[in-house]
């Protein structure tokens, strides 16, 4: 009888994934709650903060910040997903 070993390192990469994208979920989360703070309170004109209205603003300025970098997104997108091998995990699910 043949016994089949298991790949726990194909689990331990994806368990290691979904831990670490919730931290960067908290960390983004908390990032924009405190650039909404910064921003001047007068704009809102009494208005309650709003998340798009936040993701609305960093959008521009992560835009302006990549343009002034001379940065392409998806390109900087490609080369992290060939570094972190997502296309193979892809594959291999």
């Amino acid at each position: 009888m043949e016994v089949e070993s298991l790949d726990l390192g194909l689990f331990m990469r994806r368990r290691r994934y979904q831990v670490n994208l919730r931290r960067m979920v908290a960390q983004i989360a908390g990032y924009s709650i405190t650039a909404e703070a910064w921003r001047p309170a007068g704009r809102l004109d009494g208005a309650q903060p709003d998340l798009s209205d936040t993701f609305h603003f960093l959008y521009e300025k992560v835009e302006s910040y990549l343009e002034e970098k001379k940065r392409n997104f998806n390109e900087l997108v490609q080369k992290k997903r060939v570094l972190y091998s997502v296309e193979r995990e892809k594959a291999i699910a």
